[in-house]
Formats: C-alpha cells, sequence, structure tokens
C-alpha cells in the first residue's frame, strides 16, 4: 500500500515537471519569436531611415541649376558643373560669415563670393550654363585695392547687392553696392541708416520678399563702441531706386 503511494507521488511530481518544462519552453519560442519580429523591424526602420537621408543628401546635391552643385570645405569653394567637371576656388570657410554661393531666382544662375581670409580680400562669380564662369571681382592682398566684395545675393536675374568691405584694421565698414549683369555697371546704394553694414541674409517665402541689412552703429567718436543696427528693405523697394 505504501509503495503503491510512493508510486503515485513520484509519477505526480514527475507530471509536474514534464508540464512546467513544456510551459517554459513554450514561454521562451514566444519571446524569442516576438524577440525577432522587434529586432526585425527596428533594422527595417533603421534602414529605411539611412535611404531617406541619403535620398535628402542626394536631392540636396542635385538642386539648383539642373545639376550644378557645391561643396564649401575648410579652404576651398568646388563648384561642380552640369558635365561633373569641377571649378575650385580659394575661400577661407572660417572667415567668411556668410554662405558664399546664391542662386538667382530662377536658379538659372549662381553666384559665388569665396573669401580669401584676414585681410586678404574676396572674389565674386556668376557661373550659368549658358554663359559659363564669368569673372566680376577679384581682390586680393597683393593687388593694391583697398576694398573686396562680400556677402553677396541676387535681388533678381539681373541685378546683385553685395557688401563693399574695407580689407584692413579692426575697425568695422562696409557700404551696400549694385552690379547690374546686363550693363556691367558696379552702383552705390545708399540706403542703409547704421554704420557699417556686416551681413546680408533674403527672406523669400512671404509676400514681399525682402533683404535684412545687419550691422552696427557706433556710440562714440572714437568709433571704439557699437550696438548692433538691423534694417529690413523690401526687394521691390531696392529695385526701384535703381531701375
Amino acid at each position: 500500500m505504501k509503495k503503491n503511494i510512493w508510486i503515485g507521488f513520484i509519477i505526480g511530481v514527475a507530471t509536474v515537471l514534464i508540464i512546467g518544462a513544456g510551459i517554459v519552453l513554450i514561454g521562451n519560442y514566444s519571446f524569442q519569436k516576438a524577440t525577432e519580429a522587434k529586432s526585425e523591424k527596428i533594422v527595417k526602420e533603421e534602414s529605411n531611415g539611412k535611404e531617406t537621408e541619403e535620398k535628402e543628401e542626394t536631392e540636396e546635391a542635385d538642386s539648383g541649376n539642373g545639376n550644378v552643385s557645391y561643396s564649401v570645405e575648410q579652404t576651398s569653394l568646388i563648384l561642380t558643373k552640369e558635365d561633373g567637371s569641377e571649378q575650385i576656388f580659394e575661400h577661407d570657410n572660417a572667415f567668411g560669415k556668410m554662405e558664399p554661393v546664391d542662386y538667382s531666382p530662377t536658379r538659372e544662375k549662381v553666384l559665388l563670393t569665396p573669401q580669401y581670409g584676414w585681410e586678404e580680400g574676396g572674389a565674386l562669380y556668376v557661373y550659368s550654363k549658358e554663359n559659363g564662369l564669368k569673372e566680376i571681382i577679384n581682390v586680393k592682398a597683393t593687388s593694391g585695392e583697398q576694398y573686396y566684395p562680400s556677402g553677396a545675393l541676387w535681388l533678381d536675374e539681373r541685378y546683385i547687392i553685395y557688401i563693399n568691405s574695407y580689407m584692413y584694421g579692426t575697425i568695422p565698414s562696409g557700404e551696400l553696392q549694385i552690379y547690374d549683369t546686363e550693363t556691367k555697371q558696379i552702383l552705390p546704394l545708399e540706403l542703409f541708416k547704421g554704420d557699417a553694414v556686416l551681413q546680408l541674409s533674403r527672406v523669400s517665402d512671404v509676400d514681399k520678399p525682402y533683404i535684412v541689412m545687419s550691422g552696427i552703429q557706433f556710440t562714440d567718436e572714437m568709433l571704439n563702441d557699437s550696438k548692433s543696427y538691423v534694417e529690413n528693405h523690401d526687394i521691390e523697394e531696392i529695385l526701384e531706386m535703381i531701375e
């Protein structure tokens, strides 16, 4: 009798252990499948993210005038033309305050303003598929000139606004000038009420696009102290003044 009881007890324990082991195995299998599914989802999402990122970089590189693109390196500005050929300009990226490239409103023309560095000068070029690369202004320290172009922007397909900056000294200086790409003339633009224009930016995604002129106004006669001074002017207003 006792022997039968022990045999039954042992069989019961074995049954419980077998059932428990089965539950554990089923649980581990389910967890493994869920983990694999989650990992597959994460990998897929990361892959999609990389594809999107690469696509955005490609679109950015291909935007503009057909396949014309550019890159700004530490000591150079590189323009890649439609045929894949490159035009390399000397450019001190640490010195330049603004992006040295600007597309015209129709993106048919590219404006390049490489900066050579502190007291080294700068240049102004215009490139289009139709007319190729045209040098407008190129001022270097060795040329003997004292003013160089910086911060150039397109106003429309014809006129360019830029800062005529003094090359030497520590006192900030900069006057506005207009370049007419049709007549090849340089015109002064007496519009800014501050003492020196240091940076230009264009706001285009509004009903009336305008130019932001950022600069300074001196607060003492010795020109040691100054305060920030900013003006906004409609592009239409500027064009009316020069046409």
